[in-house]
């Protein structure tokens, strides 16, 4: 029987209370997870639509960027607030509530008839991905701590399998848009229905003092693993922002090509997210980091400073993809690791809060960059060199052996 419309059960006894029922665990895992792929798909979705919007409602290219910052906004400011009610209320009904601001506000993009009615609503799908986002994170996270990297991995596949949907959808109806967010409208009412018959009214369990207390939240290792998201973020967004851009200018790529190879950042995210998660777990958080950032370092420099041709730079985007969508669960992962355990939720929340908000730097500040330096320097100085900073940041960890007490356990 299912228990999910009624029952009330504490995060750490949930692996318990369904080890007679697998199948409906994995159902209460997919439902939680599949919550990625509406946002992915929307964000996605967004990112090939959006000129055809904004030339739709006769505005100009300026508010391409300022929609964007408008939910990246949002998301900055609804993450950890999204971590903090974690802690303190139903995490059943705060995932409704953020579905259904995702999923109205994705639709309504696609119906609105002016520049601010664009930036208002987009704003309002960040909050609703931002209480997501630190929701999410700390419930996986939470579930089952010995096997968070692996859990939250499966986040991470689900937000690859929406990069690779969403684009491929508005390219059948382009230049028109409204089916295509109607469509997340559809998905977002499944993930909702979901959410309804396979999660049950979990709580966090609340033992001593519960307050948010900034000391104990930024110790040595959650600050540095923090700071570290923040510059993936500087040089991840400055990436995204201009790499299109990049492939059809400056290596003057066609169409087709640039599209199959930015579908391989998702691709590579599919391949990568999965293992890298089930290694964070069974070997060390802090060197799976520096690992990926390696990665990341030294694929966006072949792309930069190389001018690779097609079959090369297939080869640096699938690895570029794997590693960052792989890194913003491990990140989630070690940052939940090394907090204290009453911090479960502000902490998941905080590690979303910074990489967008270095999010919010990285776009115009590869910008401002290629006039005065062109493509190639722009793009190892605001996006390779900041991933040897966040690698620098990682090796600084000081890891500590963690031992689960009182945890779920599978029996």
């Amino acid at each position: 029987m299912n228990p999910a419309p009624r029952t009330k059960i504490q995060l750490d006894q949930v692996f318990n209370f369904y080890k007679s029922s697998p199948k409906l665990l994995g159902m209460l895992i997919f439902a939680s997870v599949f919550t990625n792929f509406v946002v992915s798909f929307d964000v996605n979705l967004y990112f090939f639509s959006s000129p055809y919007i904004v030339s739709s409602i006769s505005s100009t290219d300026i508010y391409l960027g300022i929609s964007a910052s408008s939910f990246t906004l949002g998301v900055i400011i609804f993450a950890s607030i999204g971590g903090y009610l974690f802690s303190n209320y139903s995490v059943r009904k705060l995932l409704i509530l953020s579905i259904v601001l995702i999923t109205f506000f994705s639709v309504l993009t696609g119906y609105v008839q002016n520049s601010l009615e664009l930036v208002f609503i987009r704003f309002l799908f960040g909050v609703g991905n931002g209480l997501l986002q630190g929701l999410i994170t700390s419930l996986l996270g939470g579930l089952y701590p010995r096997k968070k990297g692996l859990l939250l991995s499966l986040k991470g596949i689900t937000f690859s399998a929406g990069m690779l949907f969403g684009p491929y959808t508005e390219s059948i109806f382009a230049p028109g848009y409204k089916l295509p967010f109607l469509i997340t409208g559809i998905i977002g009412a499944t993930c909702l229905l979901l959410i309804f018959l396979f999660l049950p009214d979990i709580y966090m369990k609340r033992d001593g003092e519960t307050g948010l207390k900034l000391r104990r939240l930024f110790n040595r290792n959650t600050t540095l693993t923090l700071l570290s998201i923040f510059f993936f973020g500087i040089g991840l967004f400055g990436f995204l922002g201009y790499f299109s851009h990049y492939m059809l200018s400056y290596l003057n790529y066609g169409n087709s090509q640039a599209a199959i190879i930015s579908s391989m950042l998702g691709l590579g995210g599919l391949i990568m997210t999965m293992p890298v998660g089930y290694i964070s777990d069974i070997w060390s958080k802090k060197f799976t980091l520096a690992s990926l950032y390696i990665i990341l370092a030294l694929s966006s420099f072949g792309m930069f400073a190389f001018h690779p041709g097609y079959p090369e730079m297939i080869v640096f985007a699938v690895l570029f993809g794997g590693a960052y969508n792989s890194l913003i669960n491990t990140v989630a992962a070690s940052s939940q690791e090394w907090a204290d355990s009453r911090d479960l939720g502000p902490v998941s929340g905080a590690s979303f809060s910074f990489y967008y908000a270095g999010g919010v730097i990285g776009g115009p500040l590869f910008g401002l960059l290629i006039p005065s330096m062109g493509f190639t320097t722009a793009g190892l100085a605001s996006v390779t060199i900041l991933m040897v900073m966040g690698l620098v940041c990682s090796l600084l960890i000081i890891e500590r052996k963690h031992e689960y007490k009182n945890e779920n356990r599978v029996n």
